[in-house]
């Protein structure tokens, strides 16, 4: 245990800002400050460790003018007893109640986990538009309307309902806190330096004017906060608690939350208006009818998800008997046509079988025919090759003595009558001169000018468009597109390409 030194002074709990702070750390009787938790005006809350029994637990210490102003030492502890014998799953559990130089506060069960309230900023933080998921919570709230139907059966109304007063542990479980504080404040000193007593916006009319309360207020506090749970918003709000309370609480209806978030079912904007009624006589009557409506809705809401799962599964199975029952006769019809095509071959190779040998049975006879047609053929050609030989023969020796004779008497005449002729002097020689080109009438060495980039890209779209043509066996277009090159540029190198795509197309050689 820590020592005297440890212990917070007097001086060092005040109800400011560096007060709450100074006294982080230090020991408070049986307990040692461990953290802030929450700050509200009516008290703040502290974890704590209790040294003695080395558990964690809540601390909250109420303000000095608070008690002193408003509730007698007596009849907080009165009513502090009272609260301290709650015992129920949804309450948070006091266990004690005590005073420490001057400073009243009281230990209670430690959660770990979050306040509505927090859950709700963090979905507003989130630009999520919508509240929590209507099963959630119902499920909060039937669990907030037993902690409550029992305390009330206890003679304690809480008289604070709200966001912040309900807190869910990690595992989803619900509990009320701050039990019975308000009981006795008085409703006139609503603005004190922000000990405002309750939350102005979940107030009941009755409560917002001054009159007597009983768990019916608790009623109403409740429709509000399971309207922002499911709406996302706060059916009254304003710029200060006295015009939230003064004018819209006691004289206006609350909104409908369907007019809010039209996808809420009617029995659950049904049950919000009657809990929220101005009229304590209109409301429910008890948290306990008030859960029933709700776990009646939800029930019928399982239900109603049980049997679109059981039609959604039934529909699956009849779905799927149907696709068996599918595949079944796809086999059957894949067997059938197997077989069929088996028996179709089999008759195709048998009249091929039959077609084979009747045509081999052609082909014998026609060899023999042919090799007797052949032999014929190649005895009278090769008489005639004979025969033509001979022919050849006779007629070389009669054009050998033919020109043998005419050239006896050609030499003859040439020796008898040949005299000697002049030359003839070279000057009149004619010389031929070279030609032009006839058909360029230009030098063959000069080259066409050369193309622009704008008529080299206009040739080359046609050469492609050609190709395209190709593909798709347009040859006639493709030639098209070809000719309007050769056409426009007949000297140029892509003619020559052109020309040979269109000798390419139509079968003509180089």
């Amino acid at each position: 245990m820590e020592d005297q030194n440890s212990q917070v002074t007097e001086e060092q709990f005040q109800v400011s800002d560096s007060g709450i702070l100074k006294i982080i750390g230090k020991n408070m009787g049986d307990y040692h400050i461990v953290r802030l938790i929450a700050k509200g005006g009516m008290g703040i809350v502290y974890e704590a460790e209790q040294i003695s029994l080395n558990r964690r637990v809540a601390l909250k210490i109420l303000p000095n003018d608070l008690i002193n102003e408003f509730i007698s030492i007596e009849r907080f502890k009165s009513e502090a007893q009272s609260i301290a014998n709650l015992h129920h799953p949804n309450i948070v559990q006091v266990y004690q109640f005590s005073t420490w130089q001057n400073a009243q506060f009281f230990a209670m069960e430690y959660i770990e986990g979050k306040t509505l309230d927090e859950i709700l900023r963090i979905k507003r933080q989130s630009s999520d538009e919508e509240g929590i998921p209507l099963l959630w919570a119902l499920d909060i709230m039937i669990q907030v309307l037993k902690a409550l139907d029992y305390a009330h059966s206890k003679g304690v109304v809480h008289r604070d309902i709200k966001p912040g007063n309900i807190m869910l542990d990690v595992s989803g479980r619900v509990f009320l806190t701050d039990f019975g504080l308000a009981k006795n404040v008085d409703v006139d000193k609503l603005e004190a330096d922000g000990l405002t007593l309750g939350t102005p916006e979940y107030m009941s009319p009755e409560q917002a004017a001054g009159e007597p309360v009983d768990w019916r207020s608790d009623i109403y506090s409740i429709g509000l906060v399971l309207y922002e749970m499911i709406t996302g918003e706060v059916p009254y709000q304003g710029n200060s608690p006295v015009s939230i309370i003064a004018n819209r609480i006691v004289k206006e209806e609350v909104r409908r939350p369907r007019e809010a978030n039209p996808d809420i079912p009617e029995e659950i904007d049904r049950i919000i208006m009657r809990a929220s009624a101005k009229q304590k006589s209109e409301r429910y009557q008890s948290a306990r009818e008030m859960a029933a409506a709700l776990d009646k809705f939800r029930a019928e809401q399982k239900i109603s998800e049980i049997v679109k799962s059981a039609a959604a599964k039934e529909k699956a199975r009849a779905q799927a008997e149907i696709e068996k029952e599918k595949e079944k006769a796809q086999a059957v019809i894949m067997e059938e046509k197997i077989k069929a095509n088996l028996q179709l071959t089999q008759e195709k190779r048998q009249i091929k079988q039959k077609e084979l040998i009747k045509l081999l049975k052609i082909a014998v006879k026609a060899s023999v025919f042919v090799s007797i047609v052949y032999l014929m053929l190649f005895l009278i050609y090769e008489s005639n090759i004979e025969e033509d030989r001979i022919q050849k023969e006779v007629a070389r020796k009669i054009v050998e003595e033919k020109r043998q004779e005419a050239s006896d008497s050609a030499l003859k005449n040439l020796q008898e009558n040949t005299t000697q002729l002049p030359d003839i002097p070279s000057e009149l020689v004619v010389q031929k001169e070279p030609q032009p080109d006839a058909a360029t009438n230009k030098p063959a060495d000069q080259e066409p000018p050369p193309l622009s980039r704008r008529e080299i890209d206009w040739v080359q779209t046609q050469l492609q468009l050609g190709k395209n043509y190709e593909f798709v066996d347009r040859d006639d277009l493709a030639i098209e597109s070809y000719m309007k090159i050769i056409r426009k540029y007949p000297d140029s190198k892509y003619a020559q390409q052109a020309r040979l795509q269109i000798r390419r197309l139509t079968g003509q050689s180089e």
